[in-house]
């Protein structure tokens, strides 16, 4: 299903990257070599795209993301976050 959208968006990854398939049946997809990060939605077209770029441009490196699906987790991070006021 997600072989023409990956073709598409030129995805390729010379040495490293991986994928994940949600349990909804989205897909994520990291092109480790050209830092870049997209999220398929389960009728496989793309909902957004993330290119590591720093402010002049420049592509860096990207390796092993990943997105937290547990929710208690992810409450639990944000409380933590809250209390010690972080900005970023």
């Amino acid at each position: 299903m997600f072989n023409d959208e990956l073709k598409k968006n030129n995805f390729k990854t010379e040495g490293e990257g991986l994928s994940h398939i949600f349990k909804d049946g989205s897909l994520m997809v990291e092109e480790q070599n050209h830092g870049r990060i997209i999220l398929f939605n389960n009728q496989g077209e793309k909902e957004w795209e993330f290119v590591n770029k720093d402010k002049n441009g420049n592509i860096g490196f990207i390796s092993w993301s990943r997105v937290i699906e547990d929710e208690i987790f992810i409450e639990q991070f944000k409380s933590l976050v809250k209390i010690k006021k972080c900005l970023n």
